[in-house]
């Protein structure tokens, strides 16, 4: 049998991921799923899994509203409190996975 709450109960489930995107299903379908990779033919969400690792989960997420043009909207848990727009092009994934570090860069200590 699987998991079971009872009523006002929340269950802490362990998972091997450290990091969660989630990428825009209404903007990687206006982009015909490519753009991302070596040679352009990925989409944002299979470009990322082939390059995150194990640790990291993408998901496709529902519209968010903002909607840029030849861009994918992404939101990520390593960033709270912000929305990424991701222009096109293999450059795009590798920065994507390292903006942790940069942004750790930028912090005072």
């Amino acid at each position: 049998m699987g998991i079971v709450a009872s009523d006002g109960e929340i269950l802490p489930i362990r998972v091997k991921w450290r990091r969660v995107i989630g990428v825009c299903r209404k903007c990687s379908r206006k982009l015909d799923n490519e753009g991302y990779g070596e040679q352009g033919d990925l989409s944002l969400k299979k470009a990322l899994r082939r390059d995150g690792g194990r640790y990291l989960k993408v998901i496709d997420i529902k519209c968010l509203g903002i909607c840029p043009k030849r861009g994918i909207t992404v939101i990520d848990s390593e960033r709270p409190g912000e929305v990424l727009v991701a222009g096109q092009g293999d450059e795009v994934v590798a920065r994507l996975l390292a903006l942790p570090m940069e942004l750790a860069a930028t912090i005072d200590p």
